[in-house]
Formats: C-alpha cells, sequence, structure tokens
C-alpha cells in the first residue's frame, strides 16, 4: 500500500517485487461501487472520496480542504518531492483550473513563476503520486502524438474544487461549469472503470488542426472507439452530425455521443447513448 510514497519506492531502493506481484490501484468510488447510494450532482460537487459520501456539505468541506493541505501539500513537500515548496502549492491552484484543458506549460511555467520544465516537472508528480492523470493527443503515428500537448485530470471531482477554492459554489445544471465537471466525471469513470476492469484501453483526446476536438478516445489493439460527452438531457441532432464529421477521419470502430437522455439512438452513424449505457456497453468486466 504506497499511496503518495509511490514515486519515491519507485526511484528509490525500494523493492518493488517485480514479477512476484500484481499492481492494482484503488480509486475513488464508481457510480456502480455507490449503487442506489449514487447521487450525480452529490458526486459533480463533492467527488466520490469514501469518507466524503457519507459527510454532510459543511463536513464535506472540511474534510475536503483538510486532504488537500495536509496531503496534497505538506505530504508531497516532506517527502522532499519537490524543493520549491511555495512554487509547488500556487502550481495546485493552477492544476486544478487548467483540469481538462489542453496543457500549455509554457504559460503555466509564467503563472507560477518557474521554468517550463519544473511546470512539466510538477505535473509528472501528480501523476506519479496517484493524484492525477495525463490525457495524452491521440495519434494514429504515436511518434506524432507525442509532439501533440496533452490534457491533466484530477483524480477526484471534490478534490479539484477544494484546490481551485469553488467548494462554496454549486454545480448547476446547464452551465458550463456543470459541462465541465460531468466530463471530468465520464472521464474519470473510464480511468477508473479501465483500471479495475484490467482492460487495457489507451485514453486520449483528440484534436484537428481546423479546431475540430473529441473529449476522448479509447484505443486497444487495432480498437478504436471516439468519444463525445455532453451533459444534456436531450440530444442535439445537428451537434452529432458535426462529431461524426470530427471521427470521419480517424475511421474508428464505433463513435459515441454520451449524454443524459435516456433515449438511445443512432444519428449519423454515432451511437447516442446515456452515460450509464455507455459505460455498461464498453466496460463492463
Amino acid at each position: 500500500m504506497t499511496g503518495s510514497s509511490a514515486r519515491k519506492l519507485k526511484r528509490g531502493s525500494g523493492n518493488l517485487l517485480a514479477g512476484r506481484a500484481f499492481n492494482y490501484q484503488m480509486h475513488p468510488f464508481t457510480h456502480s461501487e455507490l449503487g442506489e447510494h449514487f447521487s450525480l450532482d452529490l458526486v459533480l460537487r463533492w467527488g466520490s472520496l469514501p469518507s466524503v459520501v457519507s459527510m454532510n456539505d459543511e463536513e464535506r468541506t472540511e474534510y475536503l480542504r483538510s486532504y488537500c493541505q495536509t496531503y496534497l501539500k505538506e505530504e508531497i513537500l516532506q517527502e522532499q518531492i519537490v524543493r520549491n515548496g511555495h512554487a509547488f502549492r500556487n502550481f495546485l491552484e493552477v492544476a486544478a483550473q487548467e483540469n481538462g484543458k489542453t496543457l500549455n506549460f509554457s504559460k503555466i511555467a509564467r503563472d507560477i513563476d518557474v521554468d517550463t520544465k519544473t511546470a512539466q516537472s510538477f505535473f509528472q508528480i501528480l501523476e506519479d503520486t496517484l493524484v492525477g492523470f495525463f490525457l495524452p493527443a491521440f495519434n494514429r503515428s504515436s511518434r506524432k502524438s507525442v509532439k501533440l500537448q496533452p490534457k491533466f485530470y484530477l483524480f477526484d471531482l471534490g478534490v479539484k474544487k477544494a484546490l481551485e477554492r469553488s467548494l462554496q459554489q454549486e454545480v448547476t445544471a446547464k452551465t458550463a461549469s456543470y459541462g465541465q465537471a460531468f466530463e471530468h466525471f465520464i472521464i474519470c469513470e473510464c480511468f477508473r472503470l479501465n483500471s479495475y476492469n484490467r482492460l487495457d484501453f489507451g485514453l486520449s483526446h483528440y484534436q484537428t488542426t481546423a479546431g475540430g476536438e473529441l473529449d476522448l478516445i479509447l484505443h486497444r489493439g487495432r480498437e478504436v472507439f471516439a468519444v463525445e460527452i455532453k451533459s444534456t438531457d436531450s440530444i442535439d441532432p445537428i451537434d452529432v452530425a458535426k462529431v461524426a464529421r470530427v471521427a470521419k477521419p480517424l475511421k474508428p470502430t464505433k463513435v459515441f455521443y454520451v449524454s443524459q437522455d435516456p433515449t438511445r439512438s443512432l444519428v449519423d452513424g454515432v451511437h447516442c447513448l446515456h452515460w450509464t449505457d455507455f459505460l455498461e456497453s464498453l466496460f463492463s468486466a
């Protein structure tokens, strides 16, 4: 059980039992683990760390603040993973604000007054300590994809809100922040279920030179699934047609439009599914 020590053990003299032990990660609760206790509105605002689920709102606020202060800031600093503690503390808030966006390392470095390589290393520290994960840009040529900028997602929605100091703000439907939170939730669910069920999907995002984009690409061998995520409860056929056009050059195995619309439909070759049906179709064990 390594927790934040995962990076330290990898780089130190710890025996990782290579070839003699299985590697499993434990994540915040998935919607299927919560079952009848799952509430989308609750998870979008507070995340799904085990302790948070059973608390009231006041307790959740204090817990998430304490978690970010004690664990994400002080424990990582105490392990001497980073040398510049002031810059790293500032970086954590910026990382939360940049959650789910294409990363501009040079701009982020200027914002926290460090060089670009240091900013990149700070993100790597968050991934190595299991606090977040990169979503690289997808290209069928792995050589070309390395040159494109990744996105980065924190491992829990409540932690993201605590770091950006927005715990007091509700997540209101039909707003931009709600759509961003819903996308973050679906990406995290895919990441967790892919890990738990050992499905070996690679997770990426996709952007075209003309400005088109898809939120998620799931790829495994010759399989490529293109996914657009919308928080709407009623699909827009015009929007779905746009997704079909953006995905076409990829020649994907399937294209999905994931939303809160309960009605299954097929529009311009795009499979429009409620998010629970989408997760069941691709991530069931």
